[in-house]
Order: structure tokens, then sequence, then C-alpha cells
């Protein structure tokens, strides 16, 4: 198995991602279960802070409003209860942040 985490509640979830991109025109964070993926396409130099947050379809570089670079067809997935993995391209680090719910 590979690695991943352990959602606990009784209902999904929506994320938030924090990370730190590398250079390059692209960043994607994808659920392997479900083939879910929110994708940015855009230039980055680089060391950029990137915050997309699932709840509100809301995402920011350097805090700064950059909806424009959600590609399109991605998804901003929630996470269910239960064992998930994440898959992250372009980034140099990663988290993840979620609160479990119960319903």
């Amino acid at each position: 198995r590979a690695p991943g985490f352990e959602v606990g509640g009784t209902w999904c979830t929506d994320p938030a991602f924090h990370a730190v991109v590398e250079a390059g025109s692209g960043l994607q964070i994808a659920n392997r279960a479900t083939g879910e993926a929110v994708r940015l396409e855009r230039a980055f130099a680089g060391g950029e802070f990137v915050v997309i947050d699932c709840a509100d379809g809301s995402v920011r570089v350097d805090g700064l409003d950059a909806r424009d670079a959600v590609a399109l067809g991605s998804d901003f997935f929630a996470l269910c209860p239960g064992y998930n993995e994440l898959a992250f391209t372009g980034c140099s680090s990663a988290e993840t942040r979620f609160v479990e719910r119960w319903l």
C-alpha cells in the first residue's frame, strides 16, 4: 500500500492544500482513488506558496487570488472517511488540512 492517511468521521470533508511550487508551468493535486484533481496552469518561478481550498473553490498564490490559473476540467474534491491517497505534482512540499465531519 502506498503512503496515505486516514480520514475519520462519518461524512466527506473538503480539504485545503498548502504547497510550495517548483519552477515550471503547473501544479496538480490528485485523489488517486477517484481520479479527481485540481490543476493550476501558469508559469511558476519556484518557491511560490499556494493555497487551494476545496470548500470554497479558492486558489491563492502568495496571498493573491489565482482562480484564473485553475485548468478546465479541474475538480475541487472532497476526502471521504477511510483511507485516502493523494498525488502531488509540481511542488517541493505540500500539506493537506481538513476537519473530520460527523453527521
